[in-house]
């Protein structure tokens, strides 16, 4: 399954791409980017089950999603990541992936993101002209 939003719409919604934590003051502006991102779409989830990793599913639905007409009408994507390592089942709460996944992709990092370490991405939309 992949799941997106317009940029736009986060903080509009009250959206986060992360799960703050609004008792402590997390609800930090840090997670929500400049307006040159504004027609950019935000992929909040991309999830395989267990079983089908590692077998091209996961990289079929970014194909399909950067395939898109949704992706082609926007100037790209953005997703927020952290590195794969041996816990990673405890990072429920960075349901898009691992950022290598993402950087296998064509992804690019914009922003690096302290305590906890985490990693804005982007891919931008390349249109071509006619």
């Amino acid at each position: 399954m992949i799941e997106f939003i317009p940029q736009n719409l986060l903080k509009k919604l009250g959206l986060c791409p992360c799960r703050a934590d609004p008792d402590h003051g997390k609800m930090e502006n840090r997670y929500f980017v400049g307006e040159e991102f504004r027609n950019y779409l935000f992929i909040s989830c991309l999830s395989v089950s267990k079983d089908n990793q590692g077998k091209g599913v996961g990289r079929a639905l970014l194909n399909c999603f950067l395939n898109s007409e949704e992706f082609k009408n926007s100037d790209g994507a953005l997703v927020y990541v952290r590195e794969r390592d041996e816990r990673w089942d405890s990072y429920i709460h960075w349901p898009a992936g691992p950022k290598e996944f993402y950087l296998k992709a064509g992804f690019i990092i914009v922003k690096t993101l302290d305590n906890p370490t985490e990693y804005l991405l982007c891919h931008k939309n390349v249109r071509m002209s006619v």
